[in-house]
């Protein structure tokens, strides 16, 4: 109802508020229709073998596949018109689809569980929406225009404007105090849980906020976004480590990394920009491959508590490997999110004092707390009892198979590759908007007083697992 009625007075009552560009593409908005589209067809992907054993351990008598995956379609093709609108209107539209999407996706199995869930993530979601109706309508009152550019070009006049702006971003993106939606839907089908953490939902807040973010440079507004992100980075990084269940783990991990962009977002200098541009793309990569290799182990062994899952690298090697690898993207050279990560600390780092220093702690504390999760969860897979009869082929489905075998290689490539990356899909968001803070040469990433040398970290990887590998061979042997 707080949306239906000034909604309505748009619709029905003002004049002249046809934007003259409606759709608006931009280097942001093609970063993002590329995660969107390349990451997000991979996870439906993956949802066609899913589902069937889904629903087979379920046992339905009628398969609701049909549903399923008309609402990942959908929310798909929200997230692409949302990234492209330039109208408030349009962008509401859009943005409100994703919430109807996400509810229906999350109360699919039709538990009172997942229905109680789902009605969190719709008033959660709805909360932001009225938020962004109020946007349109103070925006409009101020500068006469709903186009997103128009508004842009008048930050002064609009901090009312973008402050709902920022309260939408963060219900979505579900940063403190908006956390407990995300957390809630994970209690839907792994498919969803992969596309609301990887492409879709948290990315729109994300989005929303790299859009408006040059709009709110060096004002309050943009202190409060960055003490939001550092917080909610911090705090659920502690929180994730006393968590049994591999999803919940992963949900704290994402809205963790969410408040690290945010955080970058918030500073909102070059460097900082910079650094959160590259932390979403690699976030998005690596965040689908964990919960899409998480959905098989849960559909394979029955159970989605990690203690369980001891000595699972000898039940199912492959999908534990792939895992694996994807658990180390997260926050070990060489790959991408750890050269995102090394950028967002030098951000911060060189912030104003009276800002940097408690954000710094913040990094540094939620940084820590990371590594720990994700280095006991290795452990829990990679320690093998002398009584686990050992596997040496595991038989997958091939979506399974191409899936997540796919996104791995996605990982790898773009990380080896991180430096076109930059060059071609980071710096161009720039454009127009910051300066440049990062050259590279050939592989290397450069900031100017140091130097990621990508060929020689990856060169050194590869002889570890090599000399690994022999050893472990070799041990086995005697």
């Amino acid at each position: 109802l707080a949306q239906i009625v000034p909604a309505a007075y748009f619709e029905f009552v003002v004049k002249g508020t046809h934007v003259q560009n409606i759709l608006v593409v931009d280097n942001l908005s093609i970063l993002l229709t590329l995660i969107i589209n390349i990451v997000g067809s991979i996870v439906i992907i993956y949802a066609l073998s899913y589902m069937e054993e889904h629903e087979h351990h379920l046992h339905l008598k009628k398969s609701t596949q049909n549903t399923f995956f008309f609402f990942m379609m959908l929310l798909l093709a929200a997230m692409n018109g949302m990234v492209y609108s330039n109208s408030l209107y349009w962008l509401y539209f859009f943005w409100e689809i994703t919430t109807l999407c996400c509810y229906q996706l999350i109360r699919h199995d039709g538990t009172d569980e997942a229905k109680e869930n789902s009605v969190l993530a719709l008033w959660m979601g709805l909360v932001g929406g009225v938020g962004f109706v109020g946007a349109m309508f103070v925006g409009y009152n101020q500068v006469h225009s709903i186009a997103l550019t128009d508004l842009m070009a008048a930050p002064e006049a609009l901090g009312l404007a973008f402050a709902l702006m920022v309260l939408a971003a963060f219900t979505k993106a579900a940063q403190f105090p908006w956390q407990g939606w995300l957390l809630g839907a994970m209690v839907a089908p792994t498919p969803v849980s992969a596309l609301l953490h990887s492409s879709t939902m948290v990315n729109a807040g994300i989005y929303m906020l790299l859009r408006i973010a040059p709009a709110i440079q060096g004002t309050p507004l943009s202190y409060i976004v960055a003490l939001g992100g550092g917080l909610t980075f911090a705090v659920t990084a502690f929180l994730a480590i006393r968590q049994t269940v591999s999803k919940k783990i992963l949900a704290y991990s994402t809205i963790g990394n969410l408040g690290l962009i945010v955080l970058c977002i918030g500073i909102n200098t070059p460097l900082s920009y910079t650094a959160a541009v590259t932390l979403l793309v690699f976030h998005s990569v690596a965040k689908g491959l964990l919960f899409m290799s998480a959905g098989v182990v849960e559909n394979k062994i029955g159970s989605r508590n990690v203690e369980e899952w001891e000595g699972l690298l000898g039940k199912l090697p492959l999908t534990t490997t792939i895992m694996i690898a994807g658990m180390v993207s997260m926050f070990l050279p060489p790959f991408g999110m750890l050269i995102g990560k090394w950028v967002a600390v030098d951000a911060v780092a060189s912030s104003p004092l009276y800002i940097g220093l408690p954000l710094v702690l913040l990094v540094i504390l939620g940084s820590a707390a990371t590594t720990f999760y994700y280095a006991k969860w290795i452990g829990y897979m990679t320690v093998m009892p002398n009584t686990l009869e050992k596997k040496k082929d595991e038989e997958l489905e091939g979506p399974y198979k191409l899936s997540m075998t796919g996104l791995l290689a996605l990982d790898v490539l773009i990380s080896v590759g991180i430096a076109f990356v930059i060059n071609y899909l980071v710096t161009p968001v720039l454009t127009n908007l910051y300066p440049t803070v990062i050259t590279t040469t050939g592989l290397n990433v450069d900031l100017g007083f140091t130097s990621f040398p990508v060929f020689a970290l990856w060169g050194g990887m590869v002889a570890v697992l090599l000399i690994g590998s022999s050893l472990a061979q070799s041990k086995g042997g005697e």
